[in-house]
């Protein structure tokens, strides 16, 4: 395993961060009405816990 820290302000080295990222956007927040910082931190939670029981 590489131990490597990445470049500062290269986010697109880091493959894993960037799908799930994307997977979030796609499957979450494009069909919510987000209504502040304590609801999309909510949604992001919830997603985040059911992508990493039902994947």
């Amino acid at each position: 395993m590489n131990t490597n820290p990445l470049p500062i302000a290269s986010p697109n080295l880091n493959g894993l961060c960037e799908c799930f990222i994307e997977t979030i956007k796609l499957e979450c927040l494009n069909k919510f009405i987000v209504l502040g910082k304590m609801h999309l931190d909510f949604l992001t939670v919830e997603f985040s816990s059911y992508y990493n029981t039902k994947k």
